[in-house]
């Protein structure tokens, strides 16, 4: 993750994500995440711009975490809606 960080960030996702790796690990899971004390998400795939989404995708693709997470389904799905 942190090793990707900067295409991350660039992908739209806050710098509370990458902070910590549970947060991330969650993130991966359920597609979104929500900082505690917070009402709502910081991030949310189901609202990321297309062009994020693709971006995301990219770099989810080219790390082990392209085979372990739940969502590049789901981002495939979103990028070609």
């Amino acid at each position: 993750m942190m090793r990707h960080r900067n295409a991350l960030l660039s992908c739209g996702l806050p710098l509370v994500l990458l902070e910590n790796e549970r947060h991330w690990t969650y993130f991966l899971e359920h597609g979104y995440y929500t900082p505690p004390g917070f009402a709502e998400p910081v991030v949310n795939i189901d609202r990321m711009e297309k062009g994020h989404l693709e971006s995301l995708l990219n770099v989810l693709e080219g790390t082990k975490h392209h085979l372990e997470s739940a969502i590049v389904s789901r981002l495939s799905h979103l990028q070609n809606s």
